[in-house]
């Protein structure tokens, strides 16, 4: 093996890390083109699509760097909660965006599951 070769074996990150930068870059995309909420069912206020997106920041930003995860997958839940009945709302108002507010507050309850399973696994 050639000497500038590493043998520091790569750990793939946790679950609460993933968890993170997903929330990083969701909140991100959300800040900088509130559309792709609109596109996928969150509504059309951009207002309301970046504060969810400035909220998903600090919620990726608590998971990435304060030790005590636990609390911040259990706000992360409460946020997708929180979405989850603003695309319900969209749903019952805008009938063209109903199948992906649907699908939205779909993944939104699979995401809200994974988080509490992450949780539960956290001491």
């Amino acid at each position: 093996m050639p000497a500038h070769q590493s043998h520091v074996a790569r750990r793939a990150p946790d679950a609460p890390t993933v968890a993170g930068w997903v929330s990083v870059a969701l909140g991100a995309l959300l800040v900088a083109r509130p559309a792709s909420g609109t596109a996928v069912g969150f509504g059309d206020d951009a207002r309301l699509i970046r504060a969810a997106g400035l909220a998903d920041l600090a919620l990726g930003a608590g998971l990435l760097l304060d030790p005590q995860r636990r609390r911040w997958l259990f706000a992360r839940m409460g946020g997708n909660v929180a979405i989850a009945a603003l695309c319900a709302r969209t749903a019952l108002r805008r009938a063209p965006q109903r199948p992906r507010a649907l699908a939205l507050i779909a993944l939104l309850a699979v995401l809200t599951v994974q988080d509490a399973r992450i949780a539960r696994g956290i001491p």
